[in-house]
């Protein structure tokens, strides 16, 4: 938000009607009005689709490459998708620069990450 030059208290969640309105309006396409439909029904089953998905695995290597970002993997990794941290620790193989670049000790790195 603050890139944006939001300010916090500017800013309200939108409801299922304001989406809609957005969608009629035109403002959103169909995919992402799919999208937002799919992930107000079920955060979870969002995220986890998404998390399977080459955009979703793309995202999450571009979190991981950027020094900014890059903390907030490891938690997703081994905690919020424990159970697919194996196919997530694949994705990142395939798409993360950082990934690749540590080579075998990514298990450790992933752990000293997660200390910082």
């Amino acid at each position: 938000m603050e890139d944006l030059g939001l300010e916090s208290h500017a800013v309200a969640p939108l409801n299922e009607h304001a989406w809609n309105y957005l969608q009629q309006q035109g403002v959103l396409n169909a995919g992402i009005y799919k999208n937002l439909r799919e992930r107000m029904e079920d955060k979870d089953a969002w995220a986890r689709k998404m998390l399977r998905s080459e955009a979703g695995l793309k995202r999450l290597a571009t979190l991981y490459d950027d020094e900014k970002s890059s903390q907030k993997v490891p938690p997703i990794l081994h905690k919020g998708y424990l159970d697919m941290e194996r196919e997530l620790i694949e994705g990142l193989s395939r798409f993360s620069r950082r990934f690749k670049e540590a080579g075998d000790n990514v298990k450790e790195f992933l752990k000293e990450l997660e200390r910082k």
